[in-house]
């Protein structure tokens, strides 16, 4: 039997969040429901209010279809480190990080129903971090590689 993930306390700040957009969106789009937005972003009426009442936790997928209804950036409703929370799809935590390749089609994965706003962020954060990874990887080398005369 599955156990139910209890939310946490940044869970529950994401739920005052979205809550506080949902109100805001009610009031730009008069004849939204709940029903009709949850469809809009593949989930039921039941988890959507779940999730404005902080009962269930905020994964990156959830959270990117809600900025997308609510055409915000994911970081007004809950922060993340993208790139691990991508990475946990792919690999077990007992395994080393991904290849370059792996990465970049997690990222695509997590990428197809986002905002253009969001597309542009997160593809300049797996380009410094890519940059980073090559960047130490190449100093790694190059100090393994270096004989101390002194």
């Amino acid at each position: 039997m599955k156990t139910k993930k209890e939310p946490s306390n940044e869970d529950k700040a994401a739920a005052k969040r979205l809550s506080e957009l949902w109100a805001e969106y009610k009031q730009l789009n008069k004849s939204a429901t709940q029903e009709k937005s949850a469809s809009d972003i593949g989930m039921t009426q039941s988890a959507f209010g779940q999730y404005l009442r902080g009962e269930l936790p905020f994964g990156l997928e959830v959270t990117f279809k809600f900025a997308n209804l609510f055409k915000v950036h994911i970081a007004e409703i809950k922060r993340f480190n993208i790139l691990e929370e991508g990475f946990n799809k792919i690999t077990p935590p007992s395994k080393p990080p991904p290849h370059k390749n792996e990465i970049i089609r997690t990222v695509v994965q997590l990428m197809e129903n986002t905002s253009e706003i969001t597309r542009i962020e997160i593809c300049g954060i797996v380009r410094n971090y890519l940059l980073n990874v090559d960047s130490t990887s190449n100093t790694q080398k190059k100090i393994a590689g270096r004989t101390d005369t002194r």
